[in-house]
C-alpha cells in the first residue's frame, strides 16, 4: 500500500486585534481628510482601481505611524511578528522584530492585486481593516514550486491534489485579523466584487540578522 506524507508546509498565521474599532475609525478619519490626498497613489496603469497611502514607492517617505499615531497597534504588530518568527518559524532572535514599512490599501469593486512578493523583508503581513468575507476577494498564495528555478520537469495535470495545486485561498480571514507569512511567498487577490476592501500591509525585519559567523544590522 502506498503511504503519502506531506512535507515542508508553509506557515501562514492569523491573530485578532482587540482594539479593531478604534483603529478603524482612526484610519478612516485619516483617509477622509482631504489634506492627506498627497499621500494617495494608484497602483498604476495595469490596476488603476487599487490605491495606497504610504506606499513604499512614494518618494515622500512619510511614515504610517507618524500620521496614524497608534502605539497599541504598532506594539500588536511587533509582538505578533516576533512570536511568529521565534515560536512558529523557530528562528533565533536577539530582539523584537521591526516594522520597516506600513501602508494602507483601498480596493473598490473590480480592483485586484496581482501576485507578487516583497523584497528586503523577512516577514510580511496584512491587517483587514474593512473586510466582508462574502464579497471582498480573499488573500491568495501561489505555491513556491510554481516559481521554482528552471529548468525542471513537468507533466500536465490530470487531477488537482494537495500536492500539485498552485493557488491557495485564505477563506478563514475575518475583519480585524492580522495575517502573517514569509515575505518570499507570492500573494495577491482576484477581482474584487464590492467597494471598500481596506487593508493595512506591512513588512518586518529583525534588527539583527545573524546566520553563521556573519551578522547584519538594520539601520533606518
Amino acid at each position: 500500500m502506498l503511504e503519502v506524507f506531506p512535507l515542508f508546509p508553509q506557515a501562514v498565521a492569523r491573530v485578532k486585534y482587540q482594539h479593531h474599532e478604534t483603529l478603524k475609525k482612526r484610519v478612516f478619519d485619516f483617509m477622509e481628510d482631504e489634506s492627506n490626498n498627497h499621500l494617495l497613489q494608484t497602483d498604476g496603469i495595469e490596476n488603476p482601481f487599487l490605491t495606497h497611502y504610504f506606499n513604499n514607492a512614494n518618494s515622500n517617505r512619510v511614515d504610517f505611524f507618524d500620521c496614524i499615531d497608534d502605539r497599541d497597534f504598532k506594539y500588536f504588530l511587533v509582538e505578533s511578528s516576533t512570536i511568529f518568527v521565534r515560536d512558529v518559524l523557530g528562528c533565533a532572535l536577539s530582539d523584537e522584530m521591526l516594522v520597516t514599512d506600513c501602508w494602507i490599501n483601498n480596493c473598490p469593486e473590480n480592483g485586484k492585486q496581482k501576485l507578487h512578493n516583497h523584497c528586503n523583508s523577512f516577514i510580511s503581513g496584512t491587517y483587514y481593516l474593512n473586510y466582508d468575507s462574502e464579497n471582498h476577494s480573499p488573500l491568495k498564495f501561489e505555491h513556491p514550486v510554481s516559481y521554482a528555478v528552471r529548468p525542471y520537469m513537468m507533466l500536465d495535470t490530470n487531477e488537482v491534489t494537495e500536492f500539485n495545486h498552485v493557488e491557495s485561498y485564505c477563506q478563514f480571514i475575518e475583519e480585524g485579523d492580522l495575517v502573517l507569512w514569509s515575505s518570499f511567498l507570492q500573494h495577491g487577490y482576484d477581482l474584487n466584487k464590492k467597494d471598500g476592501r481596506t487593508t493595512i500591509s506591512m513588512n518586518f525585519l529583525p534588527p539583527t540578522l545573524k546566520s553563521g559567523p556573519y551578522t547584519f544590522r538594520v539601520q533606518k
